[in-house]
């Protein structure tokens, strides 16, 4: 089971980061939810990664605050990229409006979300 969800996890969110002509931020917000979700749990089965000693040492514990820090940062830069000028009518992104992406911004979501790719397929590598 769990290498079903791993495995789903990461094919939901490469084909994200492919080669498509526009990222759909729903689609997107919905990866970012079922790798936190998938994040959540490695840190549940893995309590000894509160010992900073096992953080800063242990495989695992290692890649999993590396997948954090890139899910965190993916979050972060869907914010951003969708805070451009709404349509008339439509509430900005951060309060429930859909994604109206800055100029320039998808690029850096995609390259975002390819670096939680590379993060995510890292943590299944060690937790095989």
């Amino acid at each position: 089971m769990k290498k079903l969800l791993i495995s789903i996890i990461i094919a939901s969110s490469l084909t994200l980061s492919g080669c498509e002509s526009k990222l759909d931020p729903d689609k997107v917000v919905q990866s970012l939810a079922a790798s936190r979700g998938f994040l959540e749990q490695a840190k549940i089965n893995h309590p000894e990664c509160q010992d900073p000693q096992e953080l800063a040492t242990n495989k695992i514990c290692i890649a999993i605050q590396r997948a954090i820090a890139a899910h965190n940062l993916a979050v972060h830069t869907l914010i951003i990229a969708c805070s451009g000028e709404p349509k008339e009518g439509d509430a900005p992104f951060t309060e429930g409006g859909p994604c109206s992406f800055q100029k320039g911004a998808e690029a850096r979501l995609r390259a975002t979300i390819e670096e939680l790719d590379n993060a995510l397929l890292a943590l299944k590598g060690v937790l095989r």
